[in-house]
């Protein structure tokens, strides 16, 4: 291979599993691991350099991992690195096959919003890794009256160090790289919080996963966070994983201790931390005892899944005893951190809940300053809310108006002030990495309660949480994992992502988790759960660690803010010269002649796959690269419709771009175009060359004649007469094709169909064709919709080869991969 070539492949792998001890032998997970981040498994390795031929045409390799099945290129991988060492090369062995045509991959920028994407790229998009255009999405941030500088404007980052670990980077709103927690700060987030697990790692050292967040790496999360001015806030979850509504499992080091044992463990270990935080000068500015204690917590709760109640519990001695212990917690905080507030987190937010349990607070004694509360509009939206104050509440858990009662509850009646510790809203409803999102799709919200699944969305949403917190005199609030991307962007990278998960720990839970955390959170109808973010549709960051506009909420909160425009260049198309017989111009009527300089009403002169390269920010420089993509779309050699001169023969006009060769006419381009900004109108010109005809031109369309030379997407998913390799495409899948690429596929009858149009052909298959058949596939826990998308399968051969000699009115043969892919749950 190529030093280029190479090169694509240790980029896709994280240079942190290529690091070890020298001479230490490299394990089997992170072998696989590796293996898992090689191009070349599903989806080839595209070669960048290119061939061409006596006759010119372009070739260029692909390369596919040695193996017929993923099962057997991996079984090859594993056995050409068996005893390798850290120092060692590892090697990976490829097949490489020449294809037509020349590699497309671009360094030019598609700066379109998600909004102005089709349904069809959006999917594309975030299957393969491609740009989203989720951090082009602008939004507008109102001030928010009686905001201030103090208010908790945080969030919680705690899987941050196990994603630095992986080799995940974060970018600034300039694109440069930085540090997740710089970004943070300068978009005005000054609070960050971090959980805490006792011992997230099973007997042999191998982590949960949830970002294994054990006092180490939160000793480094938080000293630089101090680097950077913020205030951190510490969340005792008094686990050894999660711990939240639905389980609180003791740490393994405390499952056979007494009452009294384990009382003094929690007031040894609770000191313990927060001393080693202050002596690495990091010091606690708030202390969370218990993370979603609503059920219980130090493993006295109840089973919400399995139709345990809150109430049981806490009206129960246990109640008294999780009290007891929380009692003993705070105690902890207050010697050990004194300057430290300490919060007590509730969930789903209820007027008669909250009270009872904060009287059981109250009887026993507990010393703490804030109610905390978990506030997630998308959950517990049916919710009956009751009244308060004779005021109904309505429904939906998560709302504003609930949210502002309960704060009123809190501090009419038991003198507490309150702190969202956890929210978050949708930046859109799609998986980044391969591992379903903990929500997928819209629910239905409470009555006057709305947010779209964008960043204004997650503005407006979080708008109207901070209003109603300061009406009730809350102290602000933290939004839950706002930087939980994928490892490797797109969900064709789902094994890697869920593989890094098992070394590094950075998806919600590693294989490691099996046998400690409970196996209906690990398993689903005996299907394993475990693998990457779960949260990546909610995070204030795009799948590749670009910060979202609405991340600068935070100080738009403060001062208001509005995005800078993203719009799209229009185009001029002028004819720079015109050309023909003296006569021939001559005899040209005055409704069809065309003189220099003016403009023309050209259509099909601009591929859709190019259209995307001139959105951008408004004022921004367009980039050579985008200016050449933009020229690579454009349409050369164009013809008008016959008319007919004043002596009544027949004339058409063709249209060309400038220039003696391919090289000369992107330099005309390109100088007519120099120093364009997005927003501005670009130029393309046309020499205009009038052409004589012998005879009347009589237009035809040619049909299509596809097969589904590959099929992908079956595993795991069982349909109705599934596609399978070699199978010609329905009457109504060739129309959809069809319909795509129909200003193509028309022409002068008899006319070859030349290699630039099967070239525009091939592009705007390779956007992706969406079968309007759909299939609904039937699982445990809801109905999901599949559809077919097919691209042309260039590794059957170039479409101009497929179909070499054919005119206008001749069939033509298709070759396409058919990729099965979900589209909605119902």
């Amino acid at each position: 291979m190529s030093a280029a070539d190479e090169k694509q492949v240790t980029d896709g792998v994280s240079s942190s599993l290529l690091t070890g001890n020298k001479g230490a032998a490299i394990s089997e997970q992170v072998l696989k691991t590796i293996f898992a981040g090689l191009a070349g498994d599903t989806t080839a390795l595209e070669g960048q350099a290119s061939y061409y031929d006596d006759n010119g045409k372009v070739y260029h390799y692909q390369f596919w991992l040695d193996g017929k099945d993923s099962a057997e290129k991996l079984a090859n991988f594993l056995k050409a690195n068996a005893g390798a060492k850290y120092g060692d090369a590892i090697k990976a062995i490829y097949t490489a096959t020449l294809v037509a045509g020349a590699n497309d991959k671009t360094a030019a920028t598609d700066e379109t919003p998600t909004s102005k994407k089709t349904s069809d790229e959006i999917t594309a998009a975030f299957q393969t890794g491609d740009e989203t255009g989720l951090k082009y999405e602008s939004v507008k941030v109102e001030k928010i009256a009686g905001m201030t500088k103090d208010m908790i404007r945080g969030v919680d980052i705690s899987t941050y160090q196990s994603l630095i670990n992986a080799g995940v980077k974060f970018y600034d709103f300039e694109g440069k790289e930085a540090s997740l927690i710089k970004v943070l700060s300068d978009a005005g987030v000054n609070w960050i919080r971090l959980r805490i697990w006792n011992d997230p790692y099973n007997a042999d050292g191998l982590g949960y996963g949830g970002g294994n967040t054990d006092e180490e790496s939160v000793i480094k999360m938080a000293a630089e966070a101090k680097k950077y001015g913020m205030k951190v806030l510490l969340d005792f979850h008094y686990s050894d994983f999660w711990a939240d509504p639905a389980k609180q499992v003791l740490p393994k080091a405390w499952k056979s201790l007494s009452v009294n044992a384990l009382n003094k463990s929690i007031q040894l270990y609770t000191e313990k931390v927060l001393h080693d935080l202050r002596d690495a000068g990091a010091s606690a500015d708030m202390v969370q005892v218990g993370n979603e204690i609503t059920n219980g917590a130090f493993g006295l709760y109840t089973d919400r899944d399995h139709g345990g109640n809150w109430e049981d519990l806490w009206k129960s001695a246990k109640g008294t005893q999780v009290a007891q212990y929380l009692k003993t917690a705070a105690k902890a905080v207050r010697n050990a951190a004194p300057q430290a507030k300490i919060a007590l987190q509730l969930e789903t937010p209820n007027i008669y809940k909250y009270r009872t349990i904060m009287t059981v607070f109250k009887n026993n004694g507990i010393d703490y300053d804030y109610l905390g509360t978990s506030y997630y509009p998308f959950w517990s939206t049916g919710n009956s809310n009751g009244t308060y104050k004779d005021q109904d509440l309505g429904k939906g858990a998560n709302t504003p108006k609930n949210l502002l009662a309960v704060e009123q509850m809190a501090k009419e009646e038991f003198g507490k002030s309150t702190v969202v510790l956890e929210t978050g809203w949708f930046n859109n409803l799609n998986d980044s990495d391969g591992t379903g999102d903990s929500v997928g799709t819209m629910p239905d919200m409470p009555s006057g309660v709305s947010y779209t699944a964008d960043p204004q969305g997650q503005v407006n949403e979080m708008s109207d949480m901070y209003k109603a917190i300061i009406a009730g005199g809350g102290v602000g609030s933290f939004y839950w994992e706002p930087a939980q991307i994928a490892v490797k962007a797109g969900w064709d990278n789902w094994s890697y992502n869920k593989e890094m998960s098992n070394v590094y720990g950075t998806g919600w839970a590693s294989k490691y988790a099996i046998g400690y955390a409970p196996d209906n959170v690990m398993y689903w109808n005996g299907k394993e759960t475990w693998g990457g973010s779960t949260w990546d549709n909610v995070a204030l960051f795009d799948d590749h660690g670009y910060p979202l506009q609405s991340l600068m909420m935070y100080k738009g909160f403060l001062t208001g803010y509005e995005s800078p425009a993203n719009t799209a260049s229009s185009v001029s198309v002028k004819a720079s010269a015109v050309n023909g017989d003296a006569a021939d111009l001559a005899d040209v009527k005055d409704e069809n002649a065309v003189k220099a300089g003016q403009d023309l009403s050209l259509s099909n002169y601009l591929a859709d796959s190019a259209k995307k390269y001139l959105n951008g920010v408004k004022g921004t420089a367009i980039s050579e690269a985008s200016l050449e993509e933009i020229f690579k779309g454009l349409s050369d050699n164009l013809k008008s419709g016959q008319f007919a001169g004043k002596s009544g023969s027949n004339y058409h006009y063709e249209y060309v771009l400038p220039g003696k060769d391919s090289a000369e006419k992107l330099a005309n381009f390109l100088k007519a175009n120099q120093n364009a900004k997005y927003g501005d109108n670009l130029a393309i010109n046309y020499d205009v060359n009038l052409v004589k005809d012998a005879k009347a031109i009589v237009n035809t369309t040619s049909k299509l004649s596809a097969t589904a030379t590959a099929v992908w997407g079956l595993d795991n998913v069982t349909i109705d007469s599934p596609l399978v390799k070699g199978q010609a495409l329905s009457s109504d899948d060739t129309a959809a094709l069809e319909k795509a690429i129909s200003q193509y596929l028309t022409g002068e009858e008899g006319t070859e169909i030349s290699a630039d149009t099967f070239s525009k052909i091939t592009d705007a298959l390779n956007a992706g064709v969406a079968s309007n058949k759909e299939y609904q596939v039937k699982f445990t826990d809801a109905t999901s919709v599949y559809h077919y998308v097919f691209y042309f399968d260039a590794s059957s051969g170039d479409l101009a080869a497929l179909n070499k000699g054919a005119k206008y009115g001749d069939p033509i043969k298709v070759n396409v991969s058919a990729a099965l892919k979900w589209v909605k749950n119902l």
